[in-house]
């Protein structure tokens, strides 16, 4: 069989009565296994997000068609979050350097940086474990929809 490990595909040679049974999966989740968006098993036990800390389980190869779309738009959202704080903490770096800003800018830059990252991950994975869960967490995909309008309203004032 082949298994995905941060990246890679592991191959195991399987001889006997092993080559007929499957790969088990440990499951964090209730993934249902009629659900027609999701190939069955994800293998939440592979830890592969965010690059270099290994959370959680994140891959947009077991999804397929509207969860998959769902999936890759909630992670371009993070990733546009990703790259907002970092070119904030360097501008106002530099800024600071050349003395256009003061120094507490780098202080509340830092704040933003360490608040608005964790929340943006969180309301990310919601989203994603919520369309992975599918037919029955509506609701989850309805927190989700609320979350991020609320990450984007209170983006506003602390920018």
């Amino acid at each position: 069989y082949q298994r995905r490990v941060h990246g890679r595909f592991l191959k195991k040679k399987m001889s006997g009565t092993e080559g007929n049974q499957e790969m088990k999966t440990v499951s964090r989740l209730d993934v249902s296994s009629n659900a027609a968006t999701v190939t069955d098993p994800i293998q939440w036990e592979v830890l592969n997000y965010p690059p270099f800390m290994n959370i959680v389980h994140f891959s947009l190869e077991e999804l397929k068609g509207k969860v998959k779309r769902f999936a890759l738009l909630a992670h371009l959202s993070f990733f546009i979050v990703v790259i907002v704080v970092h070119v904030n903490l360097l501008a106002t770096v530099v800024q600071v350097c050349k003395q256009y800003s003061e120094p507490v800018e780098i202080a509340y830059t830092l704040l933003n940086f360490f608040l608005f990252l964790p929340a943006s991950l969180y309301v990310f994975l919601m989203g994603y474990q919520a369309v992975c869960q599918r037919p029955a967490v509506d609701k989850l995909i309805l927190q989700y929809r609320i979350y991020q309008r609320v990450l984007c309203i209170l983006w506003i004032p602390f920018s």
